[in-house]
This record gives structure tokens, C-alpha cells and sequence, in this order.
């Protein structure tokens, strides 16, 4: 598949994606979180980022039970968008144009957003204030890479101590979080590596390895491979343009604080992310970290 599917396989026409989804956007940074059950998070992770992003675009999985979407409801910004997706997202392997695969999913979350970048945001990361004085900067890239702290206790007094975000070789290969939308971009099936894990880990997949990375944007040695060049040639001429014209940029230090620890979550691989308190943390904590999701449903 060489372009985003618009049409879904099962006909469910207010869940196709416009043909012009990428179209006719202002210069500007839109946020997509997908979420399920975050109530402990995602009061700090919205405050964290309401006066950075000029858009929130929330998907809502249909499982949700918790209390997140009225945390969301208490902010009362018109800047948080909700759209509630119906459908139960498969762990097993789907067609990428089917409303229960997680590249469907993230797709249609992106179609749903409407300024020039586009960032993949999670629910349990919180922004910390000094990146948000870098706005500008961003929005003069294609493409931009960073990393978190890894939070190893509730006082936000250490990070784990398998937290990896003081290598500058894991800061340059980070997640990419923020794309400049152009329509050669969507979320592609990571087949191969959905099929590991399901070898080494039957009882713990998920849909996310399934959603390796953007088309539009690469790692650096998939320059390399002729059968991407074959499947997704602009891409991959977009991709040298972004490390020639120094669109990619990697941010030299973290910039959020991850609390996915603190759930004691594990790996696709079924290794505990964290066990272990590691350094201090070596950055400012805002204080509204500590909020519990009863400060936000009574405030007035």
C-alpha cells in the first residue's frame, strides 16, 4: 500500500478519512492523543500543553470507563477536540484500510487535526516549561525528534535508572513526535515486527508495533533500503531532503516527564519499563504533577 487509505474495507462511510485531509491547513501545531482509561494522567498532561499546542485532538477508545473524558470536559477550552472511535482496535494482524487496525486508528486521528504540524502526543507525558519557548523554531521544521524522563517514583524524584535519555546516540534515534502534514503521510503496518512479537510474546501484544512509523518519515538507514525506495519513493526523497536541508532536528535534552512507569506497565517484550529508581531527576518539576483527577472534576 502506497498511500493513506481514505475508504475503510467495512463501509462505515462516516469513519472514512477526506480526500483532502491535508489540505488548506494554517501555519500551527495540532496534538493527537488516543487514549483509554487515563484519568490519573491526563488532567497534568492537558495542563502541561493547552498553551503550547494551538489544537488538542483527542480519539477516545471505545473501551474507555474511567473518568477521562470528564477531566477533558473540565478544562472548557475550545481548543480540546473529543471524537469517540467505536470500534475495538485488533491485536492481530489486519488490513491497514480496516476500522479495528491501530494504523486505521491513528490515521483517522490525524485526519481530524488541522494545522501544518501534526504531534504525536501520549496521555501519560507531561511537557515541561522550558520547551515551549521553542514554538517558532518548530514550526520552521519537517521533522522533530525528542525524548522524556522515564519518572521511577510518584515524588518525581527519579527517573528509572533504565531511562536511556542522557545518551546522545538514543537522543538523535528518539521517537519522531512532531511531522510538517504532508498527504505522503500516514501510519503503515510494521508486519515483520508484529510477528516477533507475537513469537516471543503471544499473550502480550498490542496493536502499537504494528505502527513501527509515519511513511513520510524515516529512519536514517531506510535511505538505504531499495525496497521502500520502490513502495514509497517520495518519502524516501523526502527523507533525504529533510537530512540535507537540516529539517530533522533532534532536541539535545528531554522535554517531557513520562509517568508510564509509575503504571508499572511492561514492554511488548514483557520486561517491567521500570523496577528501579535510578539519578535524580535533573530538572524543575512543575506542581501540578501532583494533581489527582478530583482537583480537576471540583474545580469551579
Amino acid at each position: 500500500m502506497t498511500s493513506m487509505p481514505i475508504h475503510n474495507r467495512d463501509r462505515i462511510s462516516q469513519y472514512d478519512i477526506p480526500e483532502d485531509w491535508y489540505a488548506n491547513r494554517s501555519l500551527g501545531l495540532s496534538a493527537f492523543i488516543r487514549i483509554k482509561d487515563e484519568e490519573r494522567w491526563i488532567g497534568p498532561c492537558v495542563e502541561s500543553i493547552l498553551d503550547f499546542f494551538d489544537e488538542i485532538v483527542v480519539t477516545i477508545d471505545k473501551g474507555t470507563i474511567d473518568r477521562t473524558v470528564d477531566i477533558l470536559a473540565s478544562f472548557q477550552s475550545p481548543k480540546i477536540k473529543m471524537f469517540y472511535y467505536p470500534f475495538k482496535i485488533n491485536a492481530g494482524i489486519v488490513p491497514e484500510d480496516s476500522v479495528n487496525s491501530g494504523a486505521y486508528y491513528t490515521n483517522w486521528s490525524i485526519s481530524k487535526t488541522s494545522f501544518s504540524h501534526v504531534s504525536q502526543w501520549d496521555a501519560d507525558m507531561i511537557m515541561l516549561p522550558s520547551f515551549k519557548k521553542y514554538k517558532e523554531f518548530i514550526l520552521r521544521k519537517n521533522m522533530l525528534r525528542f525524548s522524556g524522563y522515564d519518572i521511577a517514583t510518584p515524588d518525581f524524584k527519579y527517573i528509572a535508572k533504565s531511562d536511556r535519555s542522557d545518551s546522545p546516540r538514543y537522543r538523535r534515534l528518539c521517537d519522531i513526535r512532531i511531522y510538517r502534514v504532508n498527504k505522503h503521510l500516514f501510519y503503515r503496518g510494521n508486519k515483520k515486527l508484529y510477528l516477533s512479537q507475537i513469537k516471543e510474546k503471544p499473550d502480550r501484544c498490542s496493536f502499537q508495533p504494528m505502527c513501527e512509523r509515519f511513511t513520510y518519515y524515516s529512519n536514517l538507514i531506510d535511505i538505504l533500503d531499495p525496497r521502500l525506495w520502490l513502495k514509497y519513493p517520495h518519502p524516501q526523497l523526502q527523507h533525504i531532503w529533510n537530512v540535507i536541508a537540516r529539517k530533522d532536528f533532534a532536541f539535545p535534552k528531554p522535554i517531557y516527564l513520562h509517568t508510564k512507569p509509575l503504571k508499572q506497565h511492561k514492554t511488548w517484550s514483557g520486561k517491567d519499563m521500570t523496577t528501579e529508581r535510578g539519578k535524580d531527576i535533573p530538572v524543575e518539576v512543575p506542581s501540578f504533577v501532583f494533581k489527582l483527577p478530583e482537583a480537576y472534576l471540583n474545580e469551579d
